[in-house]
């Protein structure tokens, strides 16, 4: 199974940017205000913003850093997760996104990657929890890095990959039964 070794030069800026406005006291959590992507410079290209939804729960996609819209299928800028088709309530970014909110601080997660870019073999995410008044997470700001194959060659065919995906997979269910 894939690991975090060390963050991306981005999930470092980002991380260091949140805890900057966080004291982990009396303001745990950076308000939305307090929050000025430009501040990390170029890093913000690898941002996600997801803005938790309430009655009932959902996830909306509020910001796509330009870089990740390389590795995703469209620009899903506004759209729920509940509305995408494999991203609803039982799936892994689902259940992420929920357990930063329940944490309440920053989480780190390895998810397998599905997008159109066949070399690449899974995203590392830095979960950092935003609030609008004290009142628990209502926005989560991900830094997102995108991981190539690491197990087998880039020139290996689709259908190798598509194989080492699924021999990952059966290892990630094996790992975390259900």
């Amino acid at each position: 199974m894939p690991t975090v070794e060390k963050l991306s030069p981005a999930q470092e800026a980002l991380l260091t940017y949140w805890l900057r406005h966080s004291d982990g006291q009396s303001h745990p959590l950076p308000t939305t205000g307090d929050i000025e992507l430009d501040e990390v410079g170029h890093h913000k290209d690898w941002a996600v913003i997801f803005e938790k939804m309430c009655n009932p729960l959902d996830y909306k996609y509020r910001l796509i850093g330009r870089n990740i819209s390389f590795f995703i299928h469209h620009d899903y800028t506004g759209v729920r997760l509940s509305a995408m088709p494999g991203k609803g309530k039982d799936s892994k970014i689902w259940a992420f996104l929920t357990a930063t909110v329940n944490a309440q601080k920053p989480l780190l997660e390895v998810l397998p990657y599905v997008g159109p870019e066949p070399d690449y073999s899974h995203t590392t995410l830095l979960s950092l929890p935003l609030t609008q008044q004290d009142s628990g997470a209502e926005m989560i700001l991900l830094g997102v890095d995108f991981v190539k194959w690491p197990f087998i060659g880039a020139n290996n065919s689709f259908d190798s990959k598509i194989a080492s995906l699924k021999k990952f997979l059966v290892h990630q269910i094996k790992q975390h039964p259900i």
